[in-house]
């Protein structure tokens, strides 16, 4: 890396450059449920308004995004992971750990005791990231993205 990057609070104007670095990474669903996710955070929906969105910069550019919110309909104690995803051409410079360590640190201040996210099953380079990063498989929904396509649950606690 030339230069340092810095993780910050995504505010409104990072949301071209976040909905765009999810277009390049994911694409259909994913990329519709994205957009709707920023259109609501970033006019500060009451329902997500305790959501956290954080991005990584280096040298102006947003190269990585990462959040969290709370399980709405349940306990305090559990977190889940949001959109999370590193530009490809900075993957392998520990961007994403840096990412993911805001993210615990935060958490963890706050007393959470659990950080669930979910991955698609045939994502293996993503889950061995969560893996390699204490995450445990928890469950498996099959056939959730559709025929032969699940979803993965995995959990770390904080």
């Amino acid at each position: 890396m030339k230069s340092d990057v810095t993780i910050r609070k995504a505010s409104g104007k990072d949301k071209k450059a976040v909905i765009e670095l999810i277009k390049s990474g994911f694409g259909g669903d994913d990329l519709f449920f994205a957009e709707r996710y920023y259109g609501k955070f970033f006019s500060d929906d009451k329902m997500i308004r305790d959501d956290e969105v954080f991005v990584a910069e280096l040298d102006g550019i947003i190269v990585g995004v990462i959040g969290y919110c709370s399980d709405y309909f349940s306990t305090e104690n559990s977190y889940w992971l949001g959109w999370f995803i590193v530009s490809k051409k900075f993957r392998g410079q520990k961007i994403g750990h840096k990412l993911l360590d805001k993210v615990e640190n935060d958490l963890r201040k706050y007393k959470i005791k659990k950080l669930f996210v979910t991955s698609d099953g045939k994502n293996s380079k993503a889950i061995k990231f969560y893996e390699d990063h204490v995450f445990e498989k928890e469950g498996c929904l099959r056939d959730y993205y559709g025929k032969g396509e699940d979803q993965v649950i995995l959990g770390k606690y904080l």
